[in-house]
């Protein structure tokens, strides 16, 4: 009789000899068989990071690049931050002005951080604080029946109206799980993250 053949002789085997498929692979955080471990992060950090970016950029009102995008400026945002009274906040100008200068930097740091992979999971944690921050605020704007612009990119009108309402607090809810999933897979196997961690190991 001919010895049945070893499953073994098919699979791949690592530097140890040891027999390696796609699931193990994968559950080692490999991206050997697993496209979508390379996919959906990289996505992930290039729609959020690129949409923060967007925002950021357009409250500073840096450039318009000859009148191509909507720019806004820090003054605006900051009639925005206070039409919004929020609490602790009020119509202080003194908070008002520091939130519309940081709020723009900040989205536009963390933006270039996230597109880059790098330092993935920090910029993804403050970039999710401040849409579950923004979250909140629209949804107490909504509750006390207020109509107002948000004001959320400038003065461009992203996937909803200019008016705030639900269709608003939905896609900042998706963009709030875009964050967490990038809190928790991190930058993906294309980010600067994962190369700067094998140049240490």
């Amino acid at each position: 009789m001919t010895p049945p053949l070893s499953s073994s002789s098919n699979s791949p085997s690592n530097s140890n000899g040891a027999v390696t498929d796609s699931a193990s692979c994968c559950s080692q955080g490999g991206s050997c068989g697993c496209p979508l471990r390379v996919v959906v992060p990289t996505t992930l950090r290039l729609v959020l990071g690129g949409l923060l970016m967007y925002s950021g950029w357009l409250k500073l009102g840096i450039s318009s690049f000859g009148g191509t995008l909507p720019t806004s400026t820090p003054a605006a945002f900051a009639e925005t931050i206070k039409k919004f009274d929020l609490p602790l906040v009020g119509d202080d100008v003194g908070i008002i002005s520091i939130l519309a200068f940081m709020i723009p930097w900040t989205e536009l740091i963390i933006g270039v951080l996230m597109v880059l992979g790098l330092w993935t999971r920090a910029a993804a944690l403050v970039a999710t604080g401040l849409l579950v921050s923004f979250t909140v605020g629209l949804g107490m704007v909504m509750a006390r029946g207020m109509e107002m612009s948000c004001s959320c990119f400038g003065s461009a009108k992203f996937l909803c109206g200019e008016t705030v309402g639900a269709c608003h607090l939905a896609r900042n809810a998706a963009l709030i799980a875009m964050g967490v999933m990038l809190v928790w897979k991190g930058s993906g196997a294309l980010g600067l993250d994962r190369l700067l961690s094998r140049r240490r190991g």
